[in-house]
């Protein structure tokens, strides 16, 4: 059976691209009282549901988050390297990343998945971060059940976590990797030192054509990120864009 051409797959992102802007046209994000509501309603059915019918499920948001990663994978297909996701969280976009990867380039054994994080929360906030970071948040609970389900998924021989303190761990694996080349590097530390860290030992990394992404750049609630950028690099030697569908992430491919 023939596969399915990547072509093939961006007219279908592309027309589920254009009925989310449609959406997003008529209704506004959901406030807090109809997410009460939608989490009373949905702790009524079981994980299976879940899984065979996730829209029924997802807030829009959510659906705007997997369109931008499989946007930045597609941006970056043809490019040599793997993938290195700065700040991992729950492991949403890092098991989508290797889901990805496994869909259309099942051949491809150099791309592997690579996730930092300390899944412990901030270990420590810098006064570039302003008033909203501190210590401990957005800390994520159990890494082993993540490492877990990335087994049963059968995806783990793509992806590599990074567990602990990214201002010591990314310059110890890239000296420990001197073979890694990165085709799209996704920031989402928040804050300003392991952002800054990242790009000191991980940008250069990335060959022309690779794509940077970041994803609070230009926010007031996380201005680390962006002091970090700007310590590093200059609004004048990239291009800036984003996707009309998501008003925060935003990417540039390198020259």
């Amino acid at each position: 059976m023939r596969r399915p051409s990547w072509a093939a797959h961006g007219t279908i992102a592309r027309a589920i691209q254009l009925l989310l802007l449609c959406s997003l046209n008529v209704v506004s994000w959901e406030n807090e009282e109809h997410r009460t509501d939608r989490k009373k309603f949905r702790d009524q059915f079981s994980g299976g549901q879940y899984e065979e019918s996730p829209f029924v499920f997802m807030e829009r948001e959510h659906i705007s988050q997997a369109l931008t990663r499989i946007d930045l994978y597609r941006l970056a297909l043809g490019v040599h390297g793997s993938i290195v996701e700065c700040g991992s969280f729950r492991g949403n976009s890092l098991v989508l990343w290797a889901h990805l990867v496994e869909l259309f380039e099942p051949h491809n054994q150099t791309r592997l998945v690579i996730g930092f994080d300390t899944f412990r929360g901030f270990p420590s906030v810098a006064p570039e971060d302003g008033g909203t970071a501190r210590p401990g948040r957005l800390a994520a609970a159990h890494p082993e059940r993540l490492r877990e389900m990335i087994r049963l998924n059968n995806i783990d021989h793509r992806v590599e976590l990074v567990e602990g303190d990214a201002t010591r761990t990314i310059p110890a694996f890239v000296k420990d990797n001197p073979h890694l080349v990165i085709a799209l590097l996704y920031l989402d530390f928040d804050i300003y030192e392991p952002t800054s860290v990242a790009l000191q030992h991980l940008l250069p990394l990335v060959p022309r054509g690779g794509v940077v992404g970041f994803d609070e750049l230009a926010l007031a609630k996380w201005p680390g990120e962006t002091v970090a950028f700007k310590r590093h690099l200059s609004f004048g030697e990239v291009r800036l864009s984003r996707f009309v569908y998501h008003p925060d992430v935003s990417f540039f491919v390198r020259d």
